[in-house]
């Protein structure tokens, strides 16, 4: 399953379409804490995270994420603007950071290669 974090209703559409045409279920969550125990519910859960989601402390999100003895794959995007809260997130430790534009260009290669897991 991908949990996909974000408030975006544009995106969270392009995303569940994506999903939907390669046969992968899709969950998307406006809420931190239940977004990350979704993702952690089992090991080949893929968590997607809109670092741009109003309300979202990116520290709290990494700190969440790092709790786990085996964290989710996650990746992040945010418009290539926010160099800060991108350096951030690659800081943190996820699996891949792009910008939004990135993101939505390498989505259905990212739901692919989940669903190929």
């Amino acid at each position: 399953m991908i949990v996909f974090l974000t408030k975006d209703l544009m995106i969270q559409s392009n995303a569940s379409a994506t999903a939907r045409q390669a046969g992968v279920l899709i969950k998307a969550i406006g809420n931190l804490e239940n977004a990350i125990a979704t993702a952690a519910e089992a090991p080949s859960n893929l968590l997607l995270v809109d670092l741009q989601m109003p309300g979202l402390d990116i520290g709290v999100l990494i700190e969440r994420l790092s709790a786990f003895d085996k964290p989710p794959r996650a990746i992040a995007f945010a418009q290539h603007v926010e160099e800060e809260l991108i350096a951030m997130a690659r800081a943190g430790g996820f699996e891949s950071v792009l910008t939004r534009g990135q993101f939505s260009r390498d989505l259905p290669a990212i739901v692919k290669e989940h669903a190929e897991k």
